[in-house]
């Protein structure tokens, strides 16, 4: 449903300083980074990944008196569901 909550059109502000702007001369303030019907106005990097892939590695270290500890977090996901391992 395109409504104005849904994908506000933005506003039109009039600048009435006519010393610095010419008589009627408005500004379009959009709240978005594209235009109706003509695409995107930035650059746009596509990717695909496999059914299994490791989406996030997290690696935390620690020292506790002559003692080291290696912490890895691993989150896998195979065909669309995810699987967290803490390995310590």
């Amino acid at each position: 449903m395109l409504i104005p909550s849904t994908l506000p059109a933005g506003t039109i502000c009039y600048m009435t300083n006519t010393s610095t702007y010419p008589k009627d001369y408005f500004v379009r303030n959009a709240d978005f980074d594209f235009f109706n019907y003509v695409g995107l106005q930035r650059s746009v990097l596509l990717y695909t990944t496999p059914t299994t892939y490791i989406d996030d590695i997290t690696v935390t270290t620690g020292v506790e008196h002559d003692s080291g500890q290696i912490c890895i977090q691993a989150e896998v996901f195979c065909s669309g569901r995810a699987l967290m391992e803490n390995l310590c």
